[in-house]
């Protein structure tokens, strides 16, 4: 059997607008800059860093992960 995993997703207006608490490891899309985000279950989306690979290996959320900030 086929599963589905959805995952959250909207416009960056929308996502600055709703400023939601995303949970603990979910992630979310912004439709039109492709950019995204991965809850900590406390920090509202507009204080969430967004998720990238650059040239050092680490993102703004590995870092806070890092430093004991959100993850697990």
């Amino acid at each position: 059997m086929a599963v589905t995993i959805q995952i959250r997703r909207g416009s960056a207006t929308a996502w600055t607008a709703a400023n939601p608490v995303l949970a603990q490891g979910e992630l979310a899309v912004e439709l039109d800059t492709k950019k995204f985000k991965i809850g900590d279950g406390v920090t509202n989306w507009n204080g969430l860093p967004y998720f990238t690979q650059g040239a050092s290996g680490l993102s703004a959320y590995q870092i806070a992960v890092a430093n004991g900030y959100g993850g697990t």
